[in-house]
């Protein structure tokens, strides 16, 4: 009662809202035109009008189609008729539709050439005729066997009794207001907007008269209401069940029949030449899922281009065909089926590459279709769509798919769905076997299988297999000249740093094309830094080290070539300006490999505004170099607070003073020195 009122209120008071108008777009295809039209969430129907097809929707928004026309000709859609929640499609071809919807709220509309295919949707009138009038009865008596209105409206009326019938009243006089024939005028025209249905045909309303009591449970009979929402969600609701293929489209079980191939297609291909020897559309159509049953694909499309026929079916056939032979396939195809259910759900899978916008009902509708499909196809499939699985992290669905596949499944594919399937159960030792597996069974498995070999390899800490060196070098000759060239090398060095091969991994990583050199030289060096002895980094290190090029990286370089007692060689590897805590310490570094030269000057220009512990126990360590250039210690000043920073630049311009004298004084000696 709540809800009539409601409806009621809303139909006689409210003002009719505004709605902004549907944005249309438009393009040319081989084929066929394209109109994409954004209705957001609003219901919608397409069917026939004179001339074309009229779309009806269930706002009262416009059309936004002044641009269209700039996208494409008039060959096919002569024209567009907009108006509030209609649009008029005029043909100018001998042409058909075709709809889907895609992405958030776009409706696609197809004119396709040729006349539309037996069953094909959208074919019926938009409007269809009138009913028949029904025939003059009088006035309905809806009211007169049943109580006032007062009785069955409104909870806990009492019932009255019939009245007698008025006289008339006097033309002079004033009509008294009528209730009863206001609300049913009402109730009349709220049923005519939708507001309201009839629960019974109206000349049902006028056959014998029912009884005064109201049924029981509260129901009120001649009536039930609903809102526009309720319609809208009805509509809708048609809508989207109206965008999905039925189960026969993809029903490749029924479609293999027996399972005996040569039982199956020999009647099939004698049914192509008909009486008169001309190849029927819906005979190489028969051929065609059945060859498609057995996994043959290709066979599929050469069977159908015996007999062109343009039809939704065919496009279909030929994604299916495309898709059994694990060729590449438009992966929007079937973008607007994800709420659908059943066996497309599998084939839209497979066509995106992807499970991941699939729901868990999805996802089970689509290993249901996969379990019901033939065993030679079935195991054609397992290995690709448990890949999908394992990379969505459902291992054990990937699990039961690649044990359904059988002895049937593709083994490289079964290998990678192996691998996937080890990494997204968290088996890093399964997936380790799986890779080395993968990679020494086939040569030509893949690059990113020996890569990946290598990365879990040494994640794990274990020593490559007998031969991966050599696989990887047979791999980069294959390769060659393409980028998996770069990264199988970049492995390869990885790996030789790993097993202790030093030298071999530097020259390889500073082989490599830009971009892949900089991160293989740095994981080269880091490995000779962490995992060499001394003996050999020394030997390295004096034997053309290349300049690292992350210069925290270098920092570590110098500090171990200064724990081995090389400031030179640490001073040579510190040159060049960083930024931050690397820069800082860079500084203290130098300074360090200044004192352990006993290069004072060096030390105070490397610690130039530093203070602390660090830097004091650095100057406290400088040991004078003998000779000429060697001058007095420096008085030992009490302990007391540490000079600021202008005494101590003060200090180093008396030092540096000094030091210039001591250089003057050193090169007079040399010029008045007898030769020798």
């Amino acid at each position: 009662m709540i809800r009539l009122a409601l409806a009621l209120l809303l139909w006689l008071w409210a003002p009719a809202a505004g709605a902004a108008e549907v944005a249309a777009q438009a393009g040319e295809h081989p084929g066929f035109t394209r109109l994409s039209l954004h209705l957001g969430g609003a219901g919608w129907r397409l069917g026939r009008i004179a001339g074309g097809y009229g779309l009806r929707i269930d706002t009262g928004a416009g059309f936004a189609t002044g641009r269209v026309f700039e996208t494409i000709g008039r060959q096919r859609i002569a024209a567009l008729q907009p108006g509030p929640g209609a649009l008029g499609l005029a043909l100018g071809c001998d042409c058909h539709a075709r709809t889907f919807r895609h992405g958030e709220g776009w409706l696609v509309i197809d004119i396709l050439d040729g006349p539309p295919g037996p069953g094909a949707a959208h074919e019926s009138p938009l409007d269809p005729p009138p009913p028949p009038p029904l025939p003059d009865r009088g006035p309905l008596p809806l009211l007169m066997p049943r109580p006032p209105v007062a009785a069955w409206f409104l909870p806990g009326a009492p019932p009255a009794p019939p009245s007698p019938p008025a006289p008339p009243a006097a033309p002079t006089q004033a009509p008294a207001p009528d209730m009863a024939g206001a609300m049913v005028a009402g109730l009349i025209r709220a049923a005519d907007l939708g507001l309201l249905d009839l629960a019974q045909p109206p000349g049902h309303l006028a056959a014998a008269p029912q009884p005064a009591a109201p049924p029981a449970g509260g129901a009120r009979p001649g009536v039930s209401a609903q809102t526009a929402m309720d319609a809208a969600l009805a509509i809708a609701g048609a809508s989207r069940a109206a965008d999905c293929p039925g189960d026969g489209l993809f029903d490749l079980a029924l479609w293999a029949g027996s399972g005996d191939f040569a039982a199956e297609t020999a009647p099939l291909r004698a049914a192509l030449a008909g009486e008169r020897g001309a190849i029927a559309p819906a005979a190489a159509e028969a051929l065609a899922r059945s060859y498609l049953a057995f996994g043959f694909g290709r066979e599929a499309v050469e069977v159908l281009a015996l007999a062109p026929r343009d039809s939704p079916e065919r496009e279909i056939l030929h994604l299916l065909a495309r898709l059994v032979d694990d060729r590449p396939a438009d992966a929007q195809a079937l973008a607007g089926q994800g709420h659908c259910a059943g066996p497309v759900l599998l084939w839209r899978a497979l066509a995106r590459g992807t499970i991941e916008d699939l729901d868990e009902t999805g996802r089970t509708a689509a290993v249901t279709a996969f379990r019901l499909l033939p065993d030679a196809l079935r195991g054609q499939i397992a290995p690709r769509l448990a890949l999908l699985f394992a990379g969505a992290g459902d291992a054990l669905a990937a699990d039961e798919i690649l044990r359904r596949g059988g002895g049937d499944a593709d083994p490289e594919r079964a290998a990678q769905a192996g691998i996937a399937l080890a990494r997204a159960a968290g088996d890093a030792g399964a997936t380790a076997r799986r890779l080395t597996e993968a990679a020494h069974r086939d040569p030509h498995a893949g690059p990113q299988a020996l890569v990946d070999m290598v990365d879990l390899a040494l994640a794990q800490g274990r020593d490559p297999a007998p031969g991966d060196l050599e696989l990887l070098a047979a791999a980069r000759f294959e390769y060659r000249g393409r980028p998996e060239e770069s990264a199988l090398a970049a492995a390869q060095a990885r790996l030789l740093s790993h097993t202790g091969a030093h030298r071999a991994a530097l020259d390889l990583a500073l082989s490599l094309p830009a971009g892949w050199r900089e991160p293989a030289l740095a994981a080269a060096l880091a490995s000779l830094l962490g995992e060499a002895d001394d003996a050999t980094f020394l030997a390295l290190a004096f034997d053309g080290l290349p300049a690292p090029p992350d210069p925290a990286l270098a920092n570590a370089l110098a500090g171990r070539l200064l724990a081995l007692g090389f400031p030179e060689r640490a001073l040579a590897l510190l040159r060049g300006v960083s930024a931050g805590a690397v820069q800082e310490e860079r500084r203290y570094l130098r300074a360090e490999a200044a004192a352990a030269l006993g290069r004072a000057d060096l030390v105070e220009a490397a610690l130039l505004g530093l203070a602390g512990p660090r830097a004091a126990a650095i100057r406290a360590a400088i040991a004078p170099a003998p000779g000429p250039l060697s001058g007095p210690a420096p008085a030992a000043t009490p302990d007391g607070p540490e000079p600021g920073p202008l005494a101590r630049g003060a200090a180093l311009l008396e030092e540096a003073g000094e030091t210039r004298d001591r250089t003057r004084r050193l090169l007079e000696t040399i010029a008045t020195a007898p030769p020798s």
